[in-house]
């Protein structure tokens, strides 16, 4: 049985420890008679769980579009003809009922509805039912049906909060679905609805956030039709072709390398211009991440999650991409093709609005179908984050020495302004050695990988004591305290990022990632000349001149380049 979040199922688990103790009969209020002591009722919860199963022939029993149950002359079965033989041929695989004085066509159609429909792929209901209700289900579920029936799947959730706070008439922070869907739209509700949370705590409908997805939508609206005429760009001059609809999922053989990896779906066979830039690899890598991970967020009924795979994290990878002066057409088109897809199920009706009217695209989005992708590289990923990371670093650095730690007046910022550094020479450091090399070699000899825990500090420090640079050297060595930050810092990072942090080199080379970048370095950093180098060049280094103090101070190490500017 598959539980949606996955923590439910520590609540279900605790609830079962205990339910042998739960009272299942009362003398008062609703529920059935206990048929050997009428004084007794069994308890309402533990008797109702079982009418999911009711659905599936509700609309047999009833009369012709009455919701209601109500029966008269007309109605063709009785509610003392169901009797429990009837229900264990319907729902429990018994024997056909003789003696029912119900017609055949009607019990043949009964079972008929019932074996189509069951068992319930999911049952979505309030956290607060989970110690009851929702146990009690599973309970006469397996005692009464055959396993093949059993629930599958089961989403809980809590209360919803609006705007952090309590919904509550009596206060005013109230709001109806009605209302919302007036003052923001069905779409912006439901986009600031699937933002409100995943998990089992309450929910939390910010109206500034069905605010937000109108200003959101609209905006993206404007830039695609601004791409699609042309309008200030030089990517585009018409609508996009069709090409990307139905394309191929193979990559095109034409390509080869990276690239053959990143591409998937449509895009390689449809791409017509140059030899694809980095940053044309990186933007395909993103949208293939983004169908991947988005429709595992949907499977798992996290739309919280989808929302932020499938739109957020999609226009994040957009927007940089334009801003590394990205000019793929191609693979512009198909993040719109992409987009328009992921953000259907919450907001099919601008979804259906951009795939008519914009993309120009035959049918509905919500029957296209979920969109091909290549299997996604999270190396090229984790690459792309060093070099933005290693930009920003340098921007930081180059600003601190044109202004000082502390910005002064105008006039004497106009004159560092005048006087900034035209030439950047970055130093990197590929591989850790010596003592930073035992170190990790020590970290990773006690790390345990299946928990994701390190032995304690009294064992990596007595294994340093041992270790072939170490010994008694370590604790007479002043720089002792260098060490024991550079293993806490190196743990600290194996919990956030995973135990490659322990590797001895970054799995990508970093010389070459800045080399091909260095257009993107010069005009982020606003320098005339930029070049990679070696720490490990002692001519390199020699170039560095007075500056090279900055290297000894702050020196580079794998992921972490430094930069001197003059």
């Amino acid at each position: 049985m598959k539980l949606y979040p996955e923590e439910l199922r520590n609540r279900f688990e605790t609830t079962l420890s205990w339910l042998n103790q739960w009272g299942c009969s009362r003398n008062f209020g609703l529920g059935t008679r206990l048929p050997w002591e009428e004084e007794f009722l069994v308890d309402s919860l533990s008797d109702s769980t079982l009418y999911m199963a009711y659905y599936t022939v509700a609309h047999i029993l009833q009369k012709k579009d009455d919701i209601y149950g109500r029966v008269d002359e007309s109605s063709l079965i009785r509610p003392e003809e169901l009797t429990d033989e009837v229900w264990d041929f319907a729902f429990a695989g018994g024997p056909y009922p003789k003696s029912s004085k119900i017609a055949s066509s009607f019990l043949d159609e009964m079972k008929r509805e019932f074996e189509y429909w069951y068992p319930f792929d999911l049952r979505v209901s309030g956290n607060d039912l989970i110690q009851n209700h929702l146990t009690f289900c599973i309970y006469n579920h397996v005692a009464i049906m055959h396993e093949r029936h059993w629930p599958k799947a089961f989403r809980c959730n809590g209360h919803i909060m609006l705007n952090s706070k309590k919904m509550s008439k009596s206060t005013g922070n109230h709001i109806s679905l009605r209302q919302a869907i007036q003052e923001y739209s069905g779409d912006a509700t439901r986009f600031s609805l699937a933002d409100s949370g995943d998990g089992l705590d309450d929910a939390n409908f910010v109206t500034q956030t069905a605010k937000a997805a109108i200003l959101a939508l609209t905006k993206e609206i404007s830039w695609m039709e601004k791409f699609l005429t042309g309008g200030g760009a030089d990517v585009a001059s018409s609508r996009c072709g069709p090409q990307l609809v139905g394309a191929s999922a193979d990559v095109a053989s034409s390509q080869s390398g990276p690239l053959s990896t990143v591409l998937g779906a449509d895009v390689a066979s449809s791409h017509s211009g140059p030899t694809w830039t980095y940053a044309d690899r990186v933007f395909a890598n993103e949208i293939n991440i983004a169908v991947k991970l988005t429709e595992k967020n949907y499977g798992d009924h996290m739309f919280r999650e989808a929302l932020k795979s499938g739109f957020y994290d999609l226009q994040a990878a957009r927007d940089e991409y334009i801003d590394s002066w990205g000019k793929n057409r191609d693979l512009l088109c198909r993040f719109m093709d992409v987009q328009t897809h992921l953000i259907a199920p919450i907001c099919p009706h601008y979804a259906e609005y951009v795939w008519r009217e914009i993309l120009h695209k035959e049918g509905y989005v919500v029957k296209a179908g979920w969109p091909e992708a290549g299997s996604p590289d999270f190396t090229l990923r984790r690459t792309n984050k060093y070099l933005q990371d290693s930009i920003i670093s340098m921007r930081k650095l180059l600003q601190k020495q044109i202004y000082g730690s502390k910005k002064g007046n105008n006039e004497k910022n106009n004159h560092n302004q005048e006087n900034r550094p035209k030439i950047g020479l970055i130093f990197v450091d590929e591989e850790y050695e010596g003592w930073k090399r035992e170190c990790l070699k020590i970290l990773r000899k006690n790390f345990d990988a299946e928990n994701k825990t390190f032995a304690t500090d009294g064992e990596i420090v007595s294994d340093l004591e041992r270790c072939e640079i170490g010994g008694a050297r370590f604790f007479l060595d002043e720089k002792r305290s260098v060490w024991m930050q550079f293993l806490k810092f190196k743990k600290d990072e194996v919990r956030d990022v995973g135990v490659h942090a322990l590797d001895l080199r970054l799995p990508f080379g970093e010389t070459e990632v800045l080399v091909e970048n260095i257009g993107l370095i010069k005009r982020k950093l606003g320098l005339e000349f930029v070049e990679v180098l070696s720490v490990r060049d002692g001519d390199a280094v020699a170039r560095a001149g007075e500056h090279a103090s900055v290297l000894n101070a702050d020196p580079p190490s794998p992921g972490k380049p430094t930069a001197i500017f003059f």
